[in-house]
């Protein structure tokens, strides 16, 4: 003070933390009375703790508009609350969303510090029961802020938020959306007490907020319905065009596949017929004594033409080219899946956990030598489906996981894991693999027909593009491919529960 009573007329700010630890932003105005024989000075202080709140909102909201476009949800989430954070002198942040069977929370985004002290960014898949966490559920059930600070009682959370979350305090606010609630958004461990100035200040910045995420989560929403309908649309042309070119290959293939097989039997034939008269002419000459005849000669020839080593390597011959014939004909197989559009077919509740299991017997061929399975397999709802084109999704991406591992030339196996659960709307299943993944890059293109991330020669690129028709526009149901940092794919489909009797028509048929 005496450094700025020398200056006369002074202004300034600064935080001052008061007795019960807390901060107050103060605004210091000062200045020098003319008295004759005396130096006085007069200062007047200011609380503008309510200014520097309605500053910093107002930062936010703007912070949040002009990265609305280029960041995604979870990053303006992270934003958000690391800026609530900051402003509130808190070292927690949270933001739940209330899971769809209304009974749970499910992990969203973590503010940055919460992050580093949990070493992971997000808990997608993680479920917390409402009832072991009563701030929170007690915000929700009151649609208003809960407060919990370090005096109060350790059972007004049941003896489980502070010790399972390392929260000492906590604010926690709930979203409610045209009278739904949406989720909580919370902040915790502030020196002092949280008081009804910091919970005014929280709701209103997390209700500004939540109109600016709303929209982002639209504007996602819709985009990601453009891709659908793009991909759909594709499907469409593409469909048309396989059709075309399946019956184009389709008819000599047929006449290949007959000429083939008669020519193989004449073949055979012939080789029996050769090989028992070789037999004859080899005792008639033993036995007339013949060993020096010209006949020997023609014997001692098809020594020296290797004609044994001819007949098993046209036998292997024959092998290969049906091969071939087969790669062919499961092409065109799949490019006339690929097109075909058939009357909607009557859906039957099947078990879907009893599908995976009948698939890994099936595929076992292409993964026992190269992966471990692992399953994971909650209790499920009957699920109404066309259980056999379940099936050739779930066997399409267990060889894929299989491939992807056998890719890297491992020394020892990888590992497979299968998971499924459900919520009141659907069932899901993921399928899971350590192998290479999928570069960032291509990622958005997997489901796309044609497109494969194998050698040439080891996939049609067919088979995503397909899987993804029988979940989505088959099923209506959804169908994502996830990297994780580690490394490895994880693909994920749901089908809903609550789809009626038949699978609804196509806004358009191929008739073959």
């Amino acid at each position: 003070m005496d450094e700025h009573r020398s200056k006369g007329q002074t202004q300034f700010e600064f935080r001052h933390r008061r007795r019960d630890g807390s901060i107050r932003d103060v605004e210091v105005f000062s200045n020098n009375i003319d008295v004759p024989d005396r130096n006085l000075n007069y200062v007047i202080i200011n609380d503008i703790t309510v200014k520097k709140l309605l500053e910093a909102q107002a930062a936010i909201r703007i912070s949040l508009h002009e990265k609305a476009d280029s960041h995604s949800v979870e990053e303006l989430l992270r934003l958000l609350l690391d800026e609530i954070e900051n402003v509130i002198g808190s070292s927690a942040g949270f933001c739940f969303s209330v899971a769809r069977d209304r009974s749970s929370f499910q992990f969203q985004v973590l503010s940055t510090s919460a992050t580093e002290a949990r070493n992971e960014k997000t808990c997608g898949d993680e479920h917390y029961p409402l009832n072991k966490y009563t701030v929170w559920a007690g915000a929700l059930r009151e649609r208003s802020v809960a407060i919990r600070n370090g005096t109060d009682s350790p059972q007004q959370v049941d003896g489980t938020t502070g010790e399972h979350s390392g929260l000492k305090s906590e604010l926690v606010v709930p979203i409610i959306r045209g009278g739904r609630i949406d989720g909580v958004l919370g902040i915790g461990n502030k020196d002092s007490d949280y008081t009804g100035e910091d919970a005014r200040w929280v709701q209103s910045v997390a209700d500004q907020a939540w109109d600016i995420i709303e929209k982002k989560i639209a504007q996602d929403e819709f985009h990601k319905l453009q891709e659908q309908l793009h991909h759909t649309q594709k499907m469409e042309l593409v469909g048309q065009l396989a059709s075309g070119i399946a019956h184009e290959i389709n008819n000599p293939l047929n006449f290949i596949q007959i000429n083939f097989t008669t020519q193989q039997g004449y073949i055979a034939e012939l080789l029996s017929l050769f090989n028992d008269l070789r037999n004859a002419v080899k005792e008639c000459i033993n036995e007339a004594g013949l060993e020096k005849s010209g006949i020997q000669n023609m014997l001692q020839k098809e020594v020296e033409l290797q004609f044994d080593s001819i007949v098993d390597e046209m036998s292997a011959i024959f092998v290969d080219s049906q091969k071939g014939i087969d790669r062919i004909r499961k092409i065109v197989e799949g490019m006339l899946s690929l097109s075909y559009r058939h009357s909607p077919d009557e859906l039957v509740l099947s078990d879907l956990n009893r599908a995976i299991l009948d698939t890994l017997n099936v595929a076992r061929g292409e993964y026992r030598s190269c992966a471990d399975i692992s399953t994971n397999l909650a209790t499920l709802p009957p699920v109404p489906c066309v259980i056999d084109q379940i099936n050739q999704v779930l066997l399409n991406l267990m060889v894929n996981s299989a491939h992807a591992i056998q890719s890297q030339q491992r020394t020892s196996k990888g590992k497979i894991s299968i998971r499924t659960w459900s919520d009141r709307r659907s069932v899901f299943c993921s399928v899971a693999d350590d192998g290479p993944g999928i570069p960032e890059g291509i990622r958005e293109h997997v489901f796309n027909p044609f497109f494969t991330t194998k050698k040439a020669g080891k996939g049609t690129g067919l088979g995503l593009s397909i899987s993804y028709d029988i979940i989505v526009n088959r099923h209506k149901g959804e169908f994502s491919v996830h990297c994780p940092q580690e490394g490895g794919a994880v693909f994920t489909f749901s089908l809903p529960l609550g789809i009626k009797t038949k699978v609804l028509e196509y806004p358009y048929e191929y008739f073959i």
